[in-house]
């Protein structure tokens, strides 16, 4: 695994975009950058069409298992030895290097610690859990002082738009989090502006019935015979093809349909946040943009 830092916020500023490359393949991603979750399969189905990758037909995808999922060894091979747990890549058997987590309360001290220890990447938790954000602010800018700036920053359970900015505002670089999938069951549309042209309100006046300035409650009856898109400027599936009176519909039938087409929405409008995040660090406007999203 490489990654490279490709800038850094002026100023003083720790927002940085980077790219993050895995295998002789080159298969690499932009960061900032959101990792999407899924439930995995039984090891078995995965051993027996020879990985992930040949189950999901993604070959050109990076997967991580999260800190949270238990690593087993395949029951073929040898996956594990003592030098740790190892996985089928298309550039071949790569071996898991040393990912550091850091959990519990006492953030700075380990990450005091293990800045010094080293490793390839670091995986910071234990965030979410009901911390003030000005705490959260706080034990982010004090972890990431600790850290190596060249190695790439992983934080779990910071999902919410303005805990992302947040994140990347203290130098994080990847984000783990079931945001989207809470929000889609909950029947909640992501509505708010993702591009640094976005600064009117989408559809006229916002309306935020049940919802906020980020999020519409679909579920609500204001929406019964709303005929426009979520968002205007929105090009994904949903909102090319469907209203809010549609998906409001569907939701109060209790129809599976609804939390597909909000999942397809959700994930693309939270993938052009990222996007944009990207691009607001490269032009050097990642406040002015920070400012305006929330």
């Amino acid at each position: 695994m490489r990654f490279v830092v490709t800038k850094v916020c002026s100023g003083g500023g720790k927002a940085r975009a980077g790219a993050l490359h895995i295998g002789g393949g080159g298969i690499g991603i932009e960061t900032p950058a959101l990792l999407l979750s899924t439930q995995g399969p039984p090891v078995k189905t995965i051993s027996a069409i020879r990985g992930l990758r040949g189950m999901l037909g993604l070959p050109d995808h990076i997967l991580v298992a999260a800190a949270s999922d238990s690593i087993e060894s395949l029951p073929s091979s040898d996956a594990t030895n003592k030098f740790g747990a190892s996985f089928e890549t298309p550039s071949g058997r790569r071996l898991v290097g040393k990912t550091i987590r850091l959990y519990g309360v006492d953030f700075l001290h380990e990450a005091q610690y293990m800045g010094q220890f080293g490793g390839r990447d670091f995986w910071i938790a234990g965030f979410g859990l009901g911390e003030s954000i000005e705490e959260r602010c706080s034990l982010l800018n004090a972890v990431t002082d600790c850290l190596p700036p060249e190695k790439p920053r992983l934080v779990s359970r910071l999902g919410l738009p303005e805990e992302v900015l947040e994140g990347v505002a203290a130098g994080i670089d990847l984000f783990d989090s079931t945001y989207i999938y809470q929000l889609t069951m909950g029947g909640f549309a992501l509505v708010f502006p993702v591009d640094m042209v976005e600064r009117e309100m989408q559809n006229g006046i916002l309306n935020t019935s049940g919802g906020d300035s980020t999020k519409i409650n679909l579920r609500a009856t204001t929406y019964r015979k709303d005929t426009s898109r979520l968002v205007d400027s929105c090009n994904c599936f949903t909102c090319q093809n469907h209203t809010r009176a549609y998906l409001n519909h569907l939701l109060n039938v209790h129809e599976m349909l609804a939390q597909i087409l909000l999942e397809i929405h959700n994930t693309h409008h939270y993938l052009r946040f990222f996007h944009s995040i990207r691009e607001a660090i490269k032009v050097g406007e990642f406040d002015l943009f920070s400012s305006g999203v929330c």
